[in-house]
């Protein structure tokens, strides 16, 4: 169901049809679940207080139907039927992606001087990698500017 490498590119650059109708743009299907994935990375260090919160609840958040795990289902589900994310069992992954996000904040707040930014790029391509795409993908997927953190700040301060 994945990428192959032996797949026409341009064929992965056009997209197919999804279940839900519509087209699925291969090309953002991984960055958007890599995007989420690194900006909550990023919100420890700037949100302490909500980084406590994941840390606390983060089970309870694992099984939420609000919030950031359906956004990840849906951007799984997404990347799965299009052919991008090889997942085995679809309610596993955005379980594995919940929680790697409290253990990564625990990480976080346990080592201080740890680079919050490389440290959410670096767990953001182990789950891309996880999920089927090929390490140099993953890797130029986490290199992709972010929005303005200033303004998500602002948003959630």
């Amino acid at each position: 169901m994945g990428y192959r490498s032996g797949e026409d590119p341009s064929r992965r650059a056009l997209g197919r049809p999804c279940r839900g109708g519509g087209v699925v743009r291969h090309r953002t299907i991984g960055p958007r679940y890599a995007q989420s994935f690194r900006m909550t990375g990023r919100l420890h260090r700037r949100h302490p207080e909500l980084s406590r919160i994941l840390l606390n609840h983060g089970t309870e958040l694992a099984h939420s139907d609000r919030g950031l795990v359906p956004r990840a289902l849906h951007d799984i589900r997404a990347a799965m039927d299009a052919g991008r994310f090889e997942v085995e069992d679809p309610d596993l992954a955005p379980a594995v992606t919940a929680g790697s996000a409290p253990a990564l904040a625990a990480l976080l707040h346990a080592q201080p001087d740890r680079d919050d930014a490389n440290s959410s790029d670096v767990v953001t391509r182990g789950l891309l990698r996880q999920f089927g795409i090929p390490a140099d993908e993953a890797e130029r997927i986490c290199s992709l500017e972010l929005p303005d953190l200033d303004l998500v700040d602002d948003l959630v301060g």
